[in-house]
């Protein structure tokens, strides 16, 4: 009986597994099912039936999927969540082109997305302004005259969403579900992760150098002449390179007892006497704020010490003014707007992927003017 029993136990355990398995490949079914009316289940196609599930049941599970669904060459990965998502960003590209077109009602939400639009697809006014949409920014920074107004900065930044310094944020209290707290994490790199700056074979050198090249080019573009751009982007490598090797691994970062350290004020002034929480916080409109988790303590140590090791006006005149350039990043770009063709070979030269929906110049033309109304 107990035999009987447990074979029986080890069968639902077997077909239980299975179903699931098979349900998740079924999300994942080819596009012709997907496009097909009314298709729903899982794919058959999709399971490679020349792979015995006892010896590698992924590969039996998904293996028909990825067999008919090799990796497209523009990208690092692919999955049925990846084509969900250009599709989606197909259907957004539709809504705002035949909102631009439209001679929708004034005021009307249908009249302000397709103005929006046009206006960031309008290469000619965007190469004619320039960086006169950042100009107050940098005078700003260009203004810093000490440690104090460099932090003003850095919240300034962070108040649009640039993660000069770190990244600092609302999160859980992962040991108080009753409670969102203010959480600081290490930031400020402008490659993705700290092993872009550390390893030392071929193919992470000649990212690097690449990258050197990228912020010279930026630097350029904001009007500085071309030995001076070299000499300021080989600063930027140099502060971020300082910071990566503060920076926890992909690794650590995975486990959430290392990324929790929840500090009171007097527990922040002891690990970053060089930095004003409290000037901070005011800036960033929560003066009440008595403790917030600090993801990792020893990156904001490193940053404090460099915060008084690097002059200031490496971090004032080359850094803040690189990353004031990420305000660029973060508003829509035109098909061949010199900040785009400048930004999107380091994006391809990293994920080779571009963000939202291809815009090389073979693929798109550019929209020079906007639409009447």
């Amino acid at each position: 009986m107990s035999k009987r029993f447990f074979s029986a136990g080890c069968i639902l355990t077997i077909v239980g597994v299975l179903a699931v398995a098979l349900a998740g490949a079924g999300l994942r079914a080819s596009s012709a099912a997907a496009d097909t009316p009314h298709s729903w289940g899982f794919d058959p196609a999709n399971l490679d039936k020349t792979c015995k599930p006892c010896d590698d049941f992924y590969q039996f599970a998904m293996g028909g999927w990825m067999k008919s669904n090799p990796i497209p060459p523009e990208y690092s990965s692919w999955g049925s969540f990846t084509r969900l998502g250009d599709k989606n960003q197909q259907n957004l590209r539709q809504i705002l082109e035949a909102a631009e077109h439209a001679k929708a009602a004034p005021g009307s939400n249908e009249q302000k997305i397709g103005d929006l639009y046009a206006s960031c697809m309008d290469t000619t006014a965007i190469e004619a302004a320039g960086t006169k949409p950042i100009e107050p920014e940098l005078a700003r920074i260009a203004a810093i005259k000490n440690e104090a107004d460099l932090q003003a900065e850095a919240e300034r930044l962070h108040g649009k969403g640039v993660g000069a310094f770190f990244r600092f944020n609302s999160a859980q209290d992962l040991k108080d579900s009753t409670q969102v707290i203010g959480a600081a994490f290490q930031g400020g790199l402008g490659l993705p992760e700290r092993e872009y700056y550390l390893k030392e074979d071929d193919k992470s050198k000649q990212l690097r150098d690449s990258y050197v090249k990228h912020v010279a080019k930026m630097f350029e573009l904001l009007g500085d002449p071309a030995d001076q751009s070299a000499a300021e982007a080989a600063t930027i490598l140099k502060i971020e390179t300082a910071l990566a090797n503060a920076s926890m691994k992909n690794t650590d970062l995975r486990d959430p007892d290392k990324t929790y350290h929840k500090m009171s004020l007097a527990d922040l002034r002891t690990l970053t006497p060089n930095f004003s929480w409290e000037a901070y916080f005011k800036a960033a409109g929560h003066p009440d704020l008595k403790e917030i988790n600090v993801g990792q303590p020893d990156f904001f140590k490193a940053l404090d010490a460099q915060l008084s090791a690097t002059l200031i006006d490496d971090w004032a005149k080359r850094w803040a003014r690189f990353m004031c350039r990420n305000i660029f990043r973060r508003r829509p770009r035109p098909a061949l707007s010199r900040w785009s063709t400048t930004w999107l070979p380091r994006c391809a030269m990293i994920c080779r992927r571009c963000p939202g929906w291809d815009r090389t110049p073979a693929s798109r033309p550019p929209r020079n003017s906007k639409p009447s109304r």
